[in-house]
């Protein structure tokens, strides 16, 4: 999962724009204008996201911000910026002693 507002709706918008470059090859692209940006990328899929966010803030799912990656200064701060990414948000110990009984 994404888990950014801005990440998801450039990509919603990317879809309706390759859409509209496809219509001539795939006839079921074929759509109005208000279609494909008031109902597609606006209420559709902009309703969506927020509902999406919505569920992310409640479950008290880890948030990713894709977009501030170029304000830390280091390379090596980068690099585990990126890896934070695909990581936990917070690692949890368990010792479960499976051969006690």
């Amino acid at each position: 999962m994404l888990r950014d507002w801005w990440i998801c709706t450039v990509m919603s918008i990317m879809f309706e724009i390759l859409e509209y470059t496809l219509e001539h090859q795939l006839p079921n692209f074929s759509e109005c204008w208000w279609d494909h940006w008031l109902m597609d990328a606006l209420i559709c899929n902009g309703f969506g996201i927020y509902l999406g966010m919505v569920t992310l803030k409640y479950l008290s799912m880890k948030p990713y911000h894709w977009r501030g990656l170029w304000a830390i200064p280091t390379y090596k701060g980068k690099l585990k910026r990126i890896a934070a990414q695909f990581g936990p948000h917070s690692w949890i110990e368990f010792d479960w002693k499976p051969t006690s009984s």
